[in-house]
């Protein structure tokens, strides 16, 4: 009998000691119904917190300060899009340059400007001394044949005195005119000899009364369009530029050889290069005259004012050049320029320099109600295109649609994405979207290393 109860005593106290290990262990689930104790709060969800971290990223007015992040509100508006085509500045051949050459044999004296002065039509280049035994000989037969013409008109007149008194011979009357006729001819060729050879009026007249002329000046000629004006145009842009000697002081030049390089800038062209597949579109826009778009790309900016003429072609290539299989077209340009004086002399910077590339545009496409963005406000990931949104120093990443895209703009579709006012990072939004990639990723291994701790 004290068996049985000392073994019921012990069953009990089994019992007992199991009851008080499951409230133990089973504390921290059951307390939450015990009256007055505290309720936990629902954790969030880490895949939650994990979504939202990857649609903003937080950048500090400093971090943006050092980006150089630059903001605007998105505005509906159209864009043309454009095809681009490369070309460069060229000279007008015949009219950009004129070759200086001596008329005569000579010895050059004086060199009176330096690569690069401006000159204007008519200014002295050089002084030759004359050597030329042609020229020598004209001057001196055009002085005999002027004091012969002299003599014979001297004869005419007394001849006529003698026919007034009845005593003249008709014979002698014709021969003295037929001498006149000879000398008058042969006067008119010497002085066209003379002008030929670069001699002024006002020399060869001192040529035909016996001051022979020993030196010569060569002069900057005259504008294609002002020639015949009787004098050089005064326009301040119609000057030449002195771009090459060729000759130095003492030097001996025979007649028709080089003595310098002349340059005139004013007037140049832009040669652009389209492929054979893009001709009919060249085509149409020169027939219809559609005015161009240009962006130059080695102009520093600094200070030119905007170009005052509109771009059309002029003239499209009826060939297809051999090395690029191209065909070239041409767009005239109208140069701009300043000035500066530097000891008494003129120098010239001009604005478009021959080799100069440029990019053309040529519109052919038109979208309405858009947003167009620079190129750099667009940042892509995979098959997604975002824009970051300014909402203080939180930038929020927003999926757009992107309608066109070029070197310069992409086109973004108001549908709805993003609106009108919204404020809109302008730049760098592929760094911003490498930011944020990281910040969630770093975010996600913090969640993980901690349920593992």
């Amino acid at each position: 009998m004290r068996l049985w109860n000392a073994m019921i005593a012990c069953a009990a106290l089994a019992v007992s000691s199991a009851a008080v290990a499951v409230v133990v262990l089973t504390y921290d689930h059951w307390k939450r119904w015990l009256p007055g104790a505290p309720q936990d709060k629902k954790e969030p969800s880490k895949e939650h917190t994990h979504g939202k971290a990857e649609e903003s990223v937080s950048v500090s007015p400093q971090a943006q300060e050092s980006m150089g992040l630059k903001f605007g509100p998105l505005k509906a508006t159209s864009y043309t899009r454009k095809v681009e085509f490369p070309g460069q500045v060229v000279e007008l051949p015949g009219h950009s340059d004129r070759l200086v050459t001596s008329a005569v044999a000579g010895v050059v004296k004086r060199v009176y400007h330096a690569p690069w002065q401006t000159v204007r039509p008519g200014e002295k280049l050089f002084t030759l001394s004359l050597v030329s035994e042609f020229l020598q000989s004209s001057q001196n037969n055009l002085f005999k044949a002027r004091s012969e013409l002299d003599t014979v008109e001297k004869q005419k007149k007394l001849l006529q005195a003698a026919e007034r008194e009845g005593a003249a011979s008709t014979a002698r009357a014709l021969e003295l005119k037929l001498q006149e006729d000879r000398l008058t001819a042969a006067i008119r060729g010497h002085r066209f000899e003379l002008a030929a050879r670069g001699l002024s009026p006002k020399q060869i007249d001192q040529a035909a009364a016996g001051d022979f002329v020993s030196t010569l000046d060569i002069v900057a000629p005259l504008q294609a369009e002002h020639a015949g004006e009787g004098g050089p145009p005064h326009a301040a842009q119609d000057v030449y530029e002195v771009q090459e000697m060729k000759v130095n002081i003492g030097q001996q030049v025979q007649a028709g050889q080089p003595l310098c390089t002349l340059t005139f800038h004013h007037q140049l062209a832009v040669e652009g290069h389209g492929f054979k597949s893009e001709v009919p579109l060249l085509e149409e826009v020169a027939r219809k005259g559609t005015l161009l778009e240009a962006e130059w790309l080695d102009e520093a900016n600094n200070g030119w004012p905007p170009y005052p003429e509109k771009l059309r072609i002029r003239t499209l290539a009826n060939v297809v050049e051999t090395a690029s299989q191209t065909v070239p077209f041409y767009i005239p340009l109208t140069n701009q320029y300043r000035e500066y004086d530097r000891d008494a002399t003129k120098y010239r910077i001009w604005r478009y320099r021959p080799g100069q590339r440029v990019r053309l545009f040529v519109p052919v496409e038109e979208f309405h109600n858009v947003f167009v963005l620079p190129r750099e406000a667009v940042a892509h990931d995979g098959l997604e295109s975002y824009v970051f949104r300014q909402n203080g120093d939180v930038l929020e990443r927003m999926a757009v649609q992107v309608k066109y895209e070029d070197r310069r703009f992409a086109i973004v579709a108001n549908d709805g994405s993003v609106r009108e006012g919204h404020n809109i990072a302008l730049n760098n939004a592929a760094a911003l979207n490498r930011s944020l990639k990281t910040q969630a990723d770093e975010g996600g291994d913090g969640h993980d290393h901690h349920d593992h701790h």
